[in-house]
């Protein structure tokens, strides 16, 4: 698997399980994914917002995937033959779209990853409840290395 952070959070993703891992800043991001991967990329998760579809196609497997859970504002061009030539789909995900009964089967999958350890995570620091606006002005602002946690009590 190749994955893209900061450099400070290398060790932590290769953790996680990435075999490689590229700085997210770089310019040839793309490029430099493709370079690693001579079939093309399985699956592109694009966390970005950038939505570079015309450049992410080519670096994607025959049948590929590009996901997309960033960039509500983002407009992009889309190459219609590379997709369809190739068999790529475009798939976005929104978690506010999911259902009652969704969302339940989540938190429920959820709560046994955290029951049994195998969710991994990295805490940035805690707050108690009474500091739940500094904790969202914390995660909007970045720049974070791990998750902010708000205590209900204690």
């Amino acid at each position: 698997m190749i994955a893209s952070a900061a450099p400070a959070d290398y060790s932590w993703v290769r953790g996680l399980g990435a075999d490689t891992v590229l700085d997210y800043a770089r310019p040839d991001l793309i490029e430099a994914v493709a370079s690693h991967v001579a079939e093309g990329a399985a699956i592109w998760w694009d966390t970005s917002g950038h939505q570079q579809l015309a450049q992410l196609i080519p670096a994607l497997a025959n049948r590929g995937t590009v996901l997309i859970s960033a960039g509500l504002q983002a407009e992009a061009s889309i190459p219609v033959g590379a997709l369809y030539t190739r068999d790529v789909s475009v798939k976005g995900f929104a978690v506010s779209n999911a259902g009652a009964e969704e969302l339940s089967a989540a938190a429920a999958a959820l709560n046994e990853l955290l029951a049994t350890r195998e969710l991994k995570y990295r805490v940035d620091r805690e707050l108690p409840l009474e500091q739940a606006g500094e904790a969202h002005r914390l995660v909007e602002a970045g720049g974070l290395h791990g998750k902010v946690l708000v205590r209900l009590r204690g």
